[in-house]
């Protein structure tokens, strides 16, 4: 058994080691706005002006409870939950013996312990909530991609393991489905809240979330290949 732990944590290891070993200055840069939770304010209000802008006053109060249960319910389970009980030392922690092998970015090294992902388990846990509140294809491949360049900054910055991300990612996953058809079980009780859990969302209805989030993107890029010129 201890053989299959150590053979195990060798290729989280090497993983990380061989992912974080592929950087460049841009993408410093740019992973280093990717992973800082500020810089997706924009999106959040946009997903915000939505449900607002289409639902009635009960929906508006009863999505937005359930989007923001959403990610405390992932943030909370995974940092003062399962992480006390793991007691994982971030791979970027000082104390960790890989530490000195990493890449890091501005000498940032997170916190002390690292299993699982918060910033993977919030980052799935919204896209899959929004995947299955809004029905949308469109939607549904932004949400993805974003929640997957989010994952993956945690590795390039050097503070967590892939398995950490892994663990994350599910934890994510299914609090979000667990909120969501726990919300649509209400929902289809109250017949004030109306079908804003139950209805496919057309693209003209989701479009300011892709825009906005799409010039997220770009403002990072673009702020990024500044930063390298000043």
């Amino acid at each position: 058994m201890l053989d299959i732990e150590n053979f195990l944590l060798n290729i989280d290891t090497e993983t990380l080691l061989f992912l974080n070993a592929i950087h460049i200055n841009i993408l410093d840069h740019v992973m280093w706005y990717v992973t800082t939770k500020w810089t997706w304010i924009p999106l959040y209000a946009s997903i915000l002006y939505v449900i607002i802008k289409r639902g009635n006053k009960y929906a508006i109060i009863f999505s937005i409870i359930a989007f923001v249960l959403t990610i405390v319910v992932t943030d909370q389970f995974c940092s003062s939950i399962i992480r006390p009980y793991f007691h994982r030392l971030r791979p970027s922690n000082p104390n960790n013996s890989i530490s000195s092998m990493l890449h890091l970015i501005n000498g940032y090294r997170g916190g002390k312990y690292g299993m699982p992902s918060c910033h993977a388990a919030n980052s799935f846990g919204l896209a899959v909530f929004m995947m299955t509140y809004f029905k949308n294809k469109a939607l549904n491949y932004f949400m993805f991609s974003w929640a997957i360049l989010n994952a993956y900054s945690r590795i390039y910055t050097g503070v967590h393991y892939p398995s950490d991300i892994f663990v994350g990612i599910i934890i994510g996953i299914l609090s979000a489905l667990l909120i969501f058809y726990g919300m649509r079980t209400l929902n289809t009780k109250n017949r004030m809240i109306s079908d804003i859990a139950t209805r496919t969302w057309n693209n003209k209805m989701i479009m300011p979330i892709i825009y906005t989030g799409g010039l997220d993107i770009m403002a990072i890029i673009v702020y990024s290949i500044y930063s390298l010129y000043i």
